[in-house]
């Protein structure tokens, strides 16, 4: 990665319904523009992503979308729709007069720069995506619902046993769903429980200190959690997947795909899903590695890709 900067711009733009968007522009401002999707939805930005960009030659915008990270009003779910977030997208770059860029993301942040290609692909020079993700029903159970392998752990057990009977037939994603709003002790329980399980498949091999950093903020914790829920039952739908590969076969800029082998998050058959029917894609299967930007190998595969591109020009 490359040495922390500060950034030569930063901010809130009001992008309406009430929301204040942080933002921060990273690097060269005479570059190639790029513009990084956090994940979650929810997560907020770690305001680290620009080191994955050579910043003398490549200007970078990082920001939180609506409800997340510095972003204001933190944790509201009243207008944040993925269409919502896609109008954001494009409002920041109508605000910073960039006619196109490159759109990077992981995970929830690939979905997202998936959706905005379907709306904005002659703005988008190229993309690069991590840890596919495409929003839809399978794709998000495959997260709190477990699988063969990652139910088997204290964690998803302690995250299953806090489900209260009258919503034991439902699936976990409904009843977490109704459960962040039970009231504050509930909803904080909830939220620690269900984020400890989701730091647990971060990396291919669980790391405890990104399980106890769940607790260093509570109220990003919750936000990040009603966030991730409110999206998962009200905006994750089976036809997704099969809507935005049908966006990605048709657009013609260049696509890199980054997704580890050992990614129990979102399924490594994502990316060879999308990089099946894109027309012009580059497919980095990470061995040993799994989905949070917290492996190694993964920034360095960001790196390496992006440094690759100024070759190409």
């Amino acid at each position: 990665m490359y040495a922390e900067i500060k950034p030569y711009d930063e901010g809130f733009l009001d992008v309406g319904d009430g929301y204040s968007l942080a933002y921060g522009r990273f690097g060269n401002p005479g570059g190639p523009k790029i513009i990084y999707l956090h994940g979650g939805p929810g997560a907020g930005c770690a305001w680290n992503e620009y080191r994955y960009f050579d910043p003398s030659y490549y200007d970078v915008v990082l920001f939180d979308q609506r409800g997340s990270g510095k972003s204001v009003p933190l944790g509201e779910r009243k207008a944040n729709s993925t269409d919502c977030l896609v109008g954001d997208i494009e409002k920041l770059r109508t605000y910073f007069g960039y006619d196109r860029w490159i759109v990077a993301g992981g995970s929830w942040g690939s979905c997202l720069a998936m959706e905005y290609a379907a709306k904005h692909a002659d703005r988008i020079d190229r993309m690069l995506l991590r840890g596919i993700f495409f929003g839809d029903k399978e794709g998000a159970e495959y997260i709190p619902e477990g699988d063969a392998y990652t139910r088997d752990n204290v964690w998803f057990r302690e995250y299953e046993a806090l489900v209260p009977d009258d919503l034991k037939e439902k699936s976990l994603s409904y009843a977490y769903y109704e459960m962040l709003d039970r009231g504050e002790n509930l909803a904080m329980e909830a939220a620690i429980r269900f984020n400890r399980w989701n730091a647990s498949l971060a990396t291919s091999i669980p790391r405890v200190d990104l399980i106890e950093e769940v607790e260093e903020n509570l109220a990003e914790t919750l936000a990040n959690s009603r966030m991730y829920f409110h999206f998962a039952v009200n905006e994750f739908f089976h036809q997704k997947r099969e809507r935005l590969l049908d966006v990605m076969k048709n657009f013609k800029g260049a696509v890199d795909i980054v997704h580890g082998r050992q990614d129990y998050i979102c399924s490594v058959e994502n990316a060879y899903q999308l990089d099946a029917v894109c027309p012009n894609s580059h497919l980095h299967v990470i061995e040993n590695c799994g989905h949070s930007m917290a492996e190694p190998l993964l920034k360095e595969a960001f790196v390496r890709i992006s440094d690759g591109w100024k070759l190409a020009v």
